[in-house]
């Protein structure tokens, strides 16, 4: 049960926590497929950095991307690291604006 997940995963360290949810979360989508724990290092460079959002989501992605904005060189790396290139289009319209310190409300 969800509790007995639950209580075992607390007494495990974090990345294996982490491991298991993800292999909860592909067990979900794909039912069929077959578990597979898969270690793998961060890429180094943008260059090597695979797409982490599927290709029928890319209408939602703007041509501007993080590193061009106006924000500390820390906050791009880590930004980066999460795999952040590309803003959608409503963080494209909005950050800069809130960088300049404007008000913003936005909607869906």
């Amino acid at each position: 049960s969800k509790v007995e997940k639950k209580s075992k995963r607390e007494k495990k360290p974090v990345e294996e926590q982490v491991e298991e949810i993800e292999e909860e979360e592909v067990a979900v989508a794909e039912p069929s497929a077959k578990k597979k724990k898969v270690k793998s290092e961060a890429p180094a460079t943008t260059e090597e950095i695979p797409p982490t959002v599927p290709s029928t989501v890319n209408g939602i992605f703007s041509d501007e991307k993080f590193s061009a904005l106006p924000i500390s060189d820390c906050l791009k790396e880590a930004l980066l690291k999460m795999k952040f290139d590309k803003m959608t289009q409503i963080q494209a319209k909005s950050i800069p604006e809130c960088l300049a310190g404007s008000d913003l409300v936005g909607a869906a």
